[in-house]
């Protein structure tokens, strides 16, 4: 819960608070990635692949607030 709490409130994160997130996208893709190992081919592209693309999509997107804050402080 804290990852979708904190995903939707990732503009008002502290720096702190969004390495936090970013390092829980990760642990999840992570999980997510072996979870699907043993996924049927026509699971994975119903399910599997899209679910991962979702999940990058977000850490991505927080990866990119990162550096956004890390230019506007360097400024």
């Amino acid at each position: 819960m804290f990852i979708e709490k904190a995903y939707a409130k990732r503009a008002s994160l502290s720096d702190r608070d969004l390495g936090r997130l970013a390092d829980a996208l990760r642990e999840q893709i992570d999980r997510y990635k072996i979870a699907i190992q043993n996924y049927p081919p026509e699971r994975m592209e119903s399910h599997g692949t899209p679910f991962l693309k979702h999940l990058q999509g977000r850490l991505d997107e927080v990866n990119a607030l990162i550096a956004r804050r890390a230019e506007d402080a360097g400024a």
